[in-house]
């Protein structure tokens, strides 16, 4: 997990199984910026059922100030779709994200 700040947004690039104990560390960054999110979940090959109730949460909590990058045919929006989570700010694209973040 990487986290950068780009333009007053909070940047996470998660790859890899979204488990147990990176939920809890991306839950943490997240609860803890004062700024918009974008989570970009590109690299990440399996999410587990954890990481969907921390997101479906964390979206209750921030609204639009978050925003979820999940290519349309990755396994992150596969995961997305499956669990419902339709109302998110969801983006083929970081540049998308970051753009809508900023507003």
């Amino acid at each position: 997990m990487e986290i950068s700040a780009i333009a007053g947004t909070l940047l996470i690039n998660a790859a890899g199984t979204l488990e147990r104990s990176s939920v809890e560390r991306l839950r943490d960054h997240i609860r803890a910026s004062d700024r918009p999110v974008v989570l970009d979940l590109s690299g990440v090959e399996t999410v587990e059922p954890e990481a969907l109730d921390m997101l479906r949460n964390q979206w209750r909590a921030l609204g639009d100030r978050l925003r979820v990058v999940a290519p349309h045919s990755s396994a992150a929006a596969d995961a997305l779709k499956r669990a419902g989570l339709r109302r998110f700010a969801v983006h083929a694209s970081l540049s998308g994200a970051l753009a809508q973040a900023a507003e």
